[in-house]
C-alpha cells in the first residue's frame, strides 16, 4: 500500500487500507449476534465515506473498524 500512495499520492488520488475486525451484519450471520456484536452496514459505510471525504492536509493511510468489545479472535 505504502508503494501505491507514493505512486498516486502526488496526483491527489487517496490510497487506503480499511481492516475489518468484525463480523458484518447480514442475513448469513445474524445467529451469531448472541455471541459477537455486529456491525452495522450504514454505520460502516460512514466509516468509507469518512476515509473518502478527508481533507487532503490530513489523509488517512490505513484505518481498522471494529465493535467496542474487541478483536474477532477475543469474541468467538
Amino acid at each position: 500500500m505504502i508503494s501505491m500512495y507514493s505512486a498516486y499520492a502526488s496526483e491527489g488520488i487517496h490510497v487506503g487500507s480499511v481492516i475489518i475486525d468484525g463480523v458484518i451484519d447480514s442475513p448469513a450471520t445474524r445467529r451469531w449476534g448472541s455471541r459477537v456484536q455486529l456491525m452495522d452496514t450504514l454505520e460502516l459505510a460512514d466509516s468509507f465515506y469518512g476515509l473518502h471525504t478527508q481533507p487532503k492536509s490530513v489523509w488517512s493511510y490505513e484505518i481498522q473498524v471494529g465493535p467496542n468489545t474487541g478483536s474477532v479472535g477475543m469474541r468467538l
